[in-house]
């Protein structure tokens, strides 16, 4: 096992459909720098949003403001 393959990291996006052409080409720019696989999975922004609050995706792409409820949860609180 090379050195390479132990800091390797998988990240897991989901989300809007409209978001994933854009997350499709990031994503294979970025491992072309970065050790990482990235996962984009469309599904729509509520999917997205609440992929990223029980956990099963790092990054919750939405085309829509995410309601008040979720702006209060801590998970959900980083916004870019």
């Amino acid at each position: 096992m090379s050195s390479c393959s132990l800091n390797f990291v998988v990240i897991n996006t989901r989300g809007s459909s409209s978001v994933q052409p854009f997350m499709d080409t990031l994503s294979a720019l970025y491992a072309k720098y970065e050790p990482v696989e990235i996962s984009v999975q469309a599904g729509g922004s509520t999917s997205g949003i609440s992929s990223v609050l029980d956990g099963t995706s790092n990054i919750g792409n939405a085309s829509r403001s995410p309601r008040d409820q979720v702006l209060v949860n801590p998970r959900t609180t980083q916004q870019w």
